[in-house]
């Protein structure tokens, strides 16, 4: 377990996006790929985290200790 602020500026966090209707379902080959951002900064440029194979990219902002 790492504290936030021993992670660099920004954290990349991939995982499975699941449609919010659902919550949760089977996870399968073709699911699709999502990316969180981690970062203090809520204005953070997310145009170089875009990639063909992620559908969804969103900034989860993280407090300075």
């Amino acid at each position: 377990m790492l504290r936030l602020d021993a992670l660099s500026k920004p954290s990349l966090l991939l995982r499975y996006h699941l449609p919010e209707d659902k919550g949760s379902g089977p996870i399968l080959e073709g699911s699709p790929l999502g990316l969180d951002v981690l970062t203090t900064e809520p204005a953070h440029d997310l145009a170089p985290c875009q990639a063909p194979f992620v559908q969804d990219v969103g900034v989860r902002l993280v407090r300075p200790a």
